[in-house]
C-alpha cells in the first residue's frame, strides 16, 4: 500500500500530508524508534499516518481559512489563514501541519488511540478483596492522549472565537 500524499495542489483520495521517508526522517531526529524499514515495517508507518490524519481531519472545523479546491480530500491545503501574521501559501501544506502528523503518526506507533472508544466509566476506587469497583461518570480524563507537541504545532492554525460580552 503507497500512501496518497497531498501536496498542496488538491490531490483527489489523498489520505496524508507525508510519506513513510518523511516519518523515518522526523523520528530519526529525535531519537524516536519507529519499526524497521521492510514493507511490514513501511505498513504499519502508513496505517498510523492514515489514523494520524483520520484524527487531524476532526478538527477540520476548527481551522482558520477554508479549503482551497473543492476536489481536495484532505483540511489543508487552505485559504485565508496567517499565522504569526505571515499569510500561508494557498497551494502548500504548512511544514507544522506535516510535523503534527508525524508527531500523531508517532504517537499511534507507541500504541495511543487519538479517538478511543469511551464508555463514560472511569474506575474511582477499586479494592482487590473482597473485590468493590466504584466508577466515576462525566469525567473527561481518558480522552485519549494528550501529544502536547502535535497540538502546540497545531494551535496557531485555529480560528480564535472571540467571545462578546455586554455591558449593562
Amino acid at each position: 500500500m503507497a500512501l496518497v500524499v497531498e501536496d498542496g495542489s488538491g490531490v483527489p483520495g489523498a489520505v496524508s500530508f507525508i510519506d513513510v521517508d518523511y516519518v523515518r526522517s522526523y523520528a530519526s531526529a529525535r531519537g524516536r524508534t519507529i519499526p524497521e524499514a521492510s514493507p511490514e515495517g513501511d505498513t504499519k508507518i502508513e496505517q498510523a499516518a492514515i489514523v494520524a490524519m483520520d484524527y487531524i481531519g476532526t478538527l477540520e472545523t476548527r481551522l482558520k481559512g477554508q479549503r482551497t479546491y473543492d476536489i481536495q480530500s484532505t483540511p489543508f491545503p487552505r485559504m485565508y489563514v496567517t499565522v504569526a501574521n505571515i499569510r500561508q501559501p494557498y497551494d502548500a501544506i504548512p511544514e507544522d501541519i506535516r510535523k503534527a502528523q508525524a508527531e500523531l503518526t508517532l504517537a499511534t506507533l507507541d500504541g495511543f488511540d487519538l479517538m478511543p472508544t469511551l464508555d463514560g466509566a472511569e474506575v474511582k476506587r477499586e479494592k482487590v478483596g473482597p473485590i468493590e469497583t466504584e466508577y466515576a461518570t462525566g469525567s473527561a480524563r481518558g480522552a485519549g492522549p494528550v501529544v502536547a507537541r502535535a497540538f502546540a504545532l497545531l494551535q496557531p492554525f485555529y480560528a480564535i472565537v472571540a467571545l462578546r460580552t455586554s455591558r449593562a
